[in-house]
This record gives C-alpha cells, structure tokens and sequence, in this order.
C-alpha cells in the first residue's frame, strides 16, 4: 500500500472511530485485515480496531457483517475475546476489540518451535471451551488458527468470533467456488470447507483445533502436503500421522482422540468440542511413563490438576454441557382447558430466562422438535444432554377452580441430577402472565444457587418486577468483569424500573465506591436508600444492605467517637453473614474489603494476612468475581510478596475484566514490567486521564520496585490536564498522594518542595525519620503552634506529629502550648471535638516524655482515647518504641502487629523498622524479616541522608537471612 493510500485508510477509520477513539499506530497482523492500535478515550484503555480487506469487505453488507458480529458481541466466556463495537461505511468493515497484553500463538509458535506439552494442554483445551461454549449458542468459528489464538499470562484466548460466518453468508450470495475466496485458512481448514458445504457444523471447528493441537505438540502439520487444492485432496485419501509417534510423551488416549478429530468424513469425526477439551485436560494430569523415571512428574501433576480442576471441576461422568444454557420442557396440562399453555410456558419461560445475566435458552422451537419425556428428572437429565443445556424446566398446570389454575415448575441440574424444590402458583387463568414472571423469578433464584447468574454464585434477588430484575442482572454480569460504568447504567435502569429495589440500590454504591471512593456521597446516598428499603427482605439480603449502612455511616464519622462502634458493628455483621452463608461468596469478599478499608487502629485492626485469607475464601468459592482480586494485589505487595501479588494480578486479567480499574491495574504491571512493556506504558501515562492513572498508582503504591512506579504515576497525574470524576480535577488532590508516596519512597528532598508537604502530618513523620529535616520542620511547627485554634491546623491531626518531634527535643514549652491551645478549640462538629480532645491528651503524654517521667508517659499513653483518631499512628509508634526501650518487647508487638496506615507514607517504613528491631529480640526471624525487607525495599533509592537506616536494614537481612 503506498503511503497515501495508508494515510487515506488512517483518516476514514479514525473518522469513523469519531472523537471517542484515537488511532495511535498500526500493529503487524500476518494477515489480510489490517489492525491498529486505538485508545479508547473515554475509559483511557487501549483497543485494537481490525479492518477487514477492501476484497472481501465488498462481498459483505454492512447490515450483515453488524448483525453477525452482534451475535458474537453476547458472548460471555472467559476464553473468548469479547468484541466491544463494530461500523462501516461503503468499503470498509472494522470491529473494536480488547487490547490482549501477549502474543499470538503462533508468534509464540514461530519463537520457541513446539510447545512444552503441558501449556499446549493447558492452552487448547481452554480453547476446546470457549468452542464448545459458542457451539451451544449455534455459532461456528469456521477459522481456528494459532494467529487467532492470544496468550495472555497462562492463558489462551480465541478471537475473530462472528468475521467468517459473515463472510459465508457473502460467499453464499455471491456463489464463490473453490476458484475464488475459501472462508478460513487452508492448512486449517475442514474438507467440507474446501468443498464449499452449505453443511459444515461445529465439527468443522473440531477439525481446526485438532490440527492445531497437532501443530502446537510437533512443530508440523498432519499431513505433509503444501496447501490449498492438494492439502484438500490429501486429507480425504490419507489417514493423518500419529501424534503419539511424533511426540512420545503424548497420551495414546489424546493421540487416538485426535486421529478421530481429524476424520475427513463429519460423521467419523469427534461429535463435539467438549470432548476434545475434555481429552486435552485428563492428557495434562496424565503421566506418561512411570514418576520413578520422572522426579518432576507430581509438580507437573499438580499443575495439571488445577487447570482440570477449572476446567471440569465436576468431570467424571460429568455431561457436556453449557452451564449457562437452559431449556425449557413443555408443561404437562391434565385439563384441555389450558391446553395451549404446554407451549405456551415453553416461549414465555424461554423469553424471560433468556439474556437474564449470563443464561441463554434452548430455542423454543427445538424444544417442541426434540422433546418426548415426562416431567421427571429421568427425561430432563436426558434432554439436557441432548440439547447441551445444563438446567431443565418442568411443569404442570391444573384446572382451580373456575377461571383459575395452579401452576407448579420445577428446576433439574442436569449434571447433579438434583431437582428443586417445586415452586407452585396460583392465578386467574387470564393472568398467566403474571405466573409466567413470578416463575421466573423462582426459576433464576434456584439457578443462582448453582451458577453465578448475579454478580456472584447464590446472590439473591429482591424486586418482583421482571424487567426490573434483568436489568439487575445484566448490572450483576457488568459487576462482575469491574466494568463498573456499564453496571451503574444497568442498576439505574433497575431502579427507574423498581424504586423499592434495595440490591440495586446497594451494588449501584459499590460502583461508586470503587470508580471513586467509598466516601463519595453518591456511593453513601445509594447504601443509606438501601437501608431504607430494608423491609420484608431475605436474612442474608438484609444482612448485606445493614452492612452497606454501617459502612456508608462510618465514612461519614471518620473523626468521630462513634466510629469504632460503627466499625465493631460492620465487622460483626459481616461476620454473621458468612458464617452463616459460609458459601456466599459475596458475604466472603464484603467481609474481607471492609476489613482492608476499615480494619485499622486500636480495637480495629485486622493483620494482611487475615485479610489476604478472607478474599482467597471469596475467590475459592467464586474465582470469576474480578472484584475480588483488586486489593489482594496491593496486600500481597505490602506483606512483601510480589509474586503473590503478580500471580493475582495475573488470574485478574484472565477474566477480561473492563474499566477503569482493570486498565489502572494493567499499566502498573506494565510499569514495573520489562523494557518494552515500560516503553508502551509511558506511552499510555502521556494520554491517560487522572482517573486511569489514579487506579494505576492505587495497585502501585505498596509496591517495592525499584522503578518505583507509584511516584511515576502520581507525577504524570499532578500534570494530567483531563479527569473524568470531579473528585481527581483539583491537581492539589494528586500532589497530596505524592507528598505521601515520595515519603515512603524516601524522597524526602522533593515532598519538601510540594507546598502541600507544609500541611500535612507527613512532614512530622519525615521528621522523626531523619535529623536533617529538623531545619525545614521547626518554623513549620512553630507557626503551626501559633494558628489561631479556630483554623484548620486544629481541627486535623497534624500537631499529634509535630508534638512527637517536640518530645523528642524535650521542647516543654511548646507542649504546653499545644495542650493549652487544644482546650481553648471551639468545635464545629462532633469530629472537631474528637481531634481537639485526643491532640490534648496525646500532647500530656508526650510532656511527660520531654520531662523524661516515663512511667508518667506509659500511663497516659495507655490511657488514651484512641477511639477519637483510630489512624493516628504516630503516638502509637511512640508508645511502642517506649515500650521496647523498657524490655516490655511482646506489648510493643501487639502495637505494631497492626497496620499504621491505609495510604502509605514514611510512618510505615519507621513502623517496619520498630517492628523488626522488636520481632528480632523476640527471635521472630520471619516477621524480622519482612520489616527489615520493607525498610530497604521501600528506601532502595532513597535520600542520601536515609542511608543508614538503610543499612541497617540490609546487615540485619544478611545476619537473619533474606
């Protein structure tokens, strides 16, 4: 293409992108299409647009190729890339997709040669799903290649969904023969594709992969032919080699199943894609010779028994069916009266059921075609297997009287073989369709028990409208993948629909809390509403919306006395709620982000472990609720364990999750990444909104890497000139975190030059961090003391730093001062009265330090109310070392066991400090370790001046041993 024709293609797509979409460059694709790079201005994600060829975009009508593309666009799988949009206009044919951070298959293919046996496993039979997921919604691939294939961290995803069945619609019209434009790429490609069959099926796709699992394990194709016309010929008069003879260490089993996948005859062919996935995952745990010969046999066992464990986590005997499909079985009608409701169930039970969260139904057309059982579990669990649904739906209706009847339904997990219990209704017989949304309702309840068809596996469901209720649901699906704009939409759409609807209520303020903060008001307007709405609710709904309430109050009275008892009362709640529904997954992961959020300070606080342990209760019980993996990330970088956090990170973006949160998350990885991916982040940082890089530093700012990517990021967003919430548009905002950040990264010299260091309580703790600050602290201090108490300085904890500075430097004086001007505050609220008493009561005890009188200092210090600043964590740091320096070591340990703060700052490396110096005395190696590793982690690059605490640091690991 000459340069002018490219920038003429450049121009039209990033005209028909409109001002939404930045066209950033074109991506190699080793194809026909053309793909490029896009940024998706809105969310600041990146997109890739492909353009399909002008020769085959002109056989296809932009109406079909929207129409077949929408159909692909529904999909819900783990394993296949979602397509985000689609246009056109006369020539040119182009749909968005994610951005995949990885490479193709067959980049990797052409890189390494054949795959190690376990990944090739690994990687198509989680292909072999998403196949057999999209052969159950009756739409066929018809191109399955290695280019098609993207490898996303130890992932394997299939793209290109919906593009070649629009071609074969166009060929179909167009009569294009075997002398024109085959659909599909030939050395992949089916015999029946060849011959241009208006009959190929999934087994086609079948057919595809298992050359493909063929290629992947041998570094060569089945047969040895060239391609077109004579690979067609070979394939129909030539048996394909054996894999087992190619690769010794490949099963017999999976050797014979992909002999019969390769069956030039449909009909000789494996009859599903399940099967093959099915064989790929038993191949991964099956030996292939004896452990004694191979010492890393059980590594490689255990490997493969949790990618089996994804994948059949129910195998044996299991079916092959679709978990999210349903069908519904025509309802048996003892009286003829009703007769035309047998049917008649059947098509307003499917349309109900259909598109409600994640489930489709089997159409009611095949229904009527294939049934012929009872209602009994026996004929259901036959026609589930039959049609690949994973539910049944059975049903009577009887005769009750005049004008009346009684409808009974009944829900059969197919796998299990259980039934449900019977749901029974009674109606005017002219208000069917009432029973028929009161069914509904019962029906996607019973099924919620088994799959998450709401956010989360056994959520409940409490709006008696329909419409109301799939609006909620499809709210749940957005919920689930961190797409939290989208699922705010949908709730809002609940809510118009049901304005009683106290779930909808309660998940629209967690979207708000997590594309903003938990303390935005609109995130605690919509729990306090589902507090209100709390009436005549399950107990374990009721539990959650009194938990919203609690929540939404105690960001409200974050200075005031009565906080801690909001706090004690949240987290007994919680509690109460996943023991008793210890299966909730939801109940699990509440739990544990109130205890991230909240689980601080005196009588609060809640270990990172415990936490950590409480999410991995959630993801155990629902490993698809990306929510869930988002502060585990950040926790595991504070214990210190970065691989942890990684492999989090990584299971995160398995689920294709969308949004802000999960672009935020993607570009610290990629920030702390290698050279290339470093290079493509900074792109990114140059174009992003202060809201991308706000969540890219929130995943970042635990994180020890010596690039330091926190500080990075929160640079570039003190710059940014766009926000899309208004909390992230006053640049002070971002100079506040990094004021907080460059202390914890050590960066003293630079927070001092950010003029909103001179009013934070994080120049008291650089203070005490390091002697040469004292220069710029003093006169700080002292102006601070002589503010009119009227003024903020008073009504915030900053002095409770400075006076452990003033302790320090046995300044009597100015402690007096600070506890006469303290008294003489005159609160505004309740809040003010809190920080004016505890300021007053922490500057006694700090007095009684500077006159040296410690056991005067331990007594008021262990008097103090620290219900009235539970993050105040200078004075307990004080009172810590006070107790360490008086041998009185296992009291000093129980202080600093507890976190010092949620944003971190330089009172957690002096925390980390104290608390080795303390676990060492103790013998306490681990724990020695772990603060003694933070402390040279976080100040790695630190200030000159901070060197020998630095040092400290590392003699004390080389003496333990890291």
């Amino acid at each position: 293409m000459s340069p002018s024709e490219h920038s003429d293609l450049w121009d039209r797509l990033q005209s028909l992108l409109g001002d939404g979409y930045r066209v950033e460059r074109e991506l190699p694709s080793g194809g026909m299409s053309r793909l490029f790079l896009a940024t998706d201005l809105s969310l600041g994600r990146s997109v890739v647009v492909k353009v399909l060829p002008p020769e085959l975009a002109g056989e296809v009508s932009a109406a079909r190729f929207q129409r077949e593309i929408a159909v692909a666009a529904h999909f819900q799988h783990p394993h296949i890339l979602p397509i985000l949009s689609a246009g056109a206009d006369e020539s040119l044919l182009y749909y968005t997709m994610p951005f995949v951070d990885g490479e193709s298959l067959q980049q990797r293919m052409t890189r390494e040669g054949r795959l190690p046996a376990s990944d090739a496993y690994r990687y198509l039979a989680e292909i072999a799903d998403a196949l057999a997921y999209a052969h159950a919604h009756g739409v066929i691939h018809r191109d399955v290649k290695p280019s098609n294939i993207m490898i996303a961290g130890e992932h394997a995803v299939l793209v290109d969904f919906g593009v070649a069945q629009a071609m074969v619609e166009a060929a179909i019209d167009v009569r294009i023969t075997g002398t024109g434009t085959y659909v599909g790429t030939t050395q992949y490609m089916a015999p029946e594709q060849f011959a241009a069959s208006s009959d190929v099926d999934a087994r086609a796709d079948v057919y595809s992969l298992a050359v493909v699992v063929f290629e992947v394990l041998t570094g060569s194709f089945p047969s040895t032919d060239g391609t077109g016309g004579v690979v067609a010929q070979s394939r129909t008069q030539r048996a394909p080699r054996s894999l087992a003879a190619l690769r010794s260490e490949v099963p017999h089993a999976l050797s014979d199943l992909i002999e019969r996948a390769l069956a030039p005859e449909p009909e000789q062919r494996l009859a599903s894609a399940a099967e093959l996935r099915d064989g790929l995952a038993a191949a991964l745990v099956q030996p292939s010779r004896p452990f004694y010969r191979r010492p890393l046999g059980v590594l490689a066992l255990l490997a493969g028994a949790i990618v089996l464990a994804v994948l059949l986590w129910r195998r044996g005997s299991r079916p092959a069916v679709d978990d999210d499909r349903v069908a519904v079985a025509p309802f048996e009608v003892v009286q003829g009266e009703n007769a035309l409701w047998r049917e008649g169930f059947v098509d307003v039970l499917s349309a109900n059921l259909d598109g409600a969260g994640p489930l489709r139904t089997v159409p009611p057309s095949v229904v009527m075609h294939r049934w012929d059982g009872h209602a009994d579990v026996e004929s259901a669990v036959a026609f589930g297997k039959r049609t690949g649904a994973r539910f049944v739906v059975l049903g009577r209706v009887l005769e009750a009287g005049r004008d009346s009847a009684r409808v009974t339904a009944w829900l059969v997990d197919v796998v299990t073989g259980h039934r449900a219990e019977p749901v029974e209704l009674r109606d005017a017989t002219e208000r069917m369709d009432r029973i028929a949304d009161s069914l509904t309702i019962a029906l996607l309840r019973d099924i919620g028990q088994v799959q998450p068809v709401g956010a989360v596996r056994r959520a409940s469901m409490s709006s008696a409208s329909l419409p109301a209720l799939r609006a909620f649901l499809t709210g749940e699906q957005y919920l689930r993948r961190t797409e939290w704009d989208s699922a705010r939409v949908a709730y809002e759409r609940a809510i118009a629909l049901d304005s009683t609807f106290a779930l909808a209520q309660s998940h629209i303020g967690l979207t708000y809390g997590w594309s903003r903060f938990g303390t935005d008001s609109l995130a605690r307007e919509h729990w306090l509403r589902a507090g209100a709405l709390n009436v005549g609710l399950g107990a374990r709904d009721s539990l959650l919306i009194v938990a919203d309430s609690l929540r939404s109050v105690a960001y409200a009275y974050g200075g005031d006395p009565r906080y801690r008892t909001h706090v004690v009362r949240l987290f007994a709640t919680l509690r109460r709620a996943s023991s008793r529904y210890e299966q909730d997954a939801e109940t699990w992961y509440r739990l544990a982000d109130a205890y991230f959020h909240f689980g601080i300070g005196p009588g609060l606080g809640v270990p990172e472990a415990d936490i950590l342990h409480t999410f991995d209760r959630s993801i155990s019980l629902d490993s698809a609720f990306a929510p869930a993996y988002i502060h585990p990330i950040e926790l595991a970088f504070s214990i210190g364990d970065s691989a942890r956090a990684l492999r989090y990170a990584r299971r995160y973006f398995a689920l294709l999750p969308g949004d802000v949160s999960a672009e935020g998350t993607r570009l610290a990885a990629h920030l702390m990444g290698g050279a290339s991916d470093v290079l493509e982040a900074r792109q990114t940082i140059d174009t992003a909104s202060k809201d991308l890089l706000f969540q890219a530093y929130a995943a970042a700012r635990r994180a020890l890497d010596p690039r330091a990517a926190a500080l990075e990021l929160l640079r570039a967003m003190s710059r940014a000139p766009r926000a899309v919430s208004p909390q992230f548009a006053d640049p002070a905002f971002a100079r506040q975190r990094l004021a907080l950040q460059l202390s914890f990264r050590g960066k003293f010299g630079e927070a001092l030059a950010l003029p909103e260091t001179r009013l934070s309580g994080v120049l008291g703790e650089m203070v005490l961090a390091n002697r040469s600050v004292e220069s710029q602290g003093r006169p700080v201090f002292a102006e601070w003391l002589r503010t009119d108490p009227r003024e903020p300085v008073y009504r915030s904890p900053v002095l409770v730093a400075a006076g452990a500075w003033w302790a320090q430097q046995h300044d009597t004086l100015s402690l007096r001062e600070m506890i006469r001007r303290t008294g003489t505050v005159s609160p505004r609220g309740a809040a003010d009265a809190s920080i004016a008493a505890y300021s007053g009561a922490v500057a006694g005890a700090y007095l009684a330090l500077a006159r040296a009188d410690t056991v005067e200092a331990l007594r008021r210090f262990a008097a103090l109310p620290d219900s009235l600043c539970q993050l105040c964590a200078v004075p307990r740091l004080v009172y810590a070392r006070l107790l360490s320096s008086r041998g009185q070591l296992r009291e000093a340990a129980s202080i600093l066991d507890d976190r010092a703060t949620l944003l971190p700052s330089a009172i957690d490396v002096l925390w980390a400090l104290e608390r080795a110096r303390v676990a060492d005395r103790l013998g306490d190696r681990l724990t020695a370790r772990q603060g003694y590793a933070l402390v040279a982690g976080a100040w790695q690059d630190a200030d000159p001046e901070l060197a020998p605490v630095v040092e400290e640091a590392r003699t004390a690991l080389r003496r333990l041993g890291r």
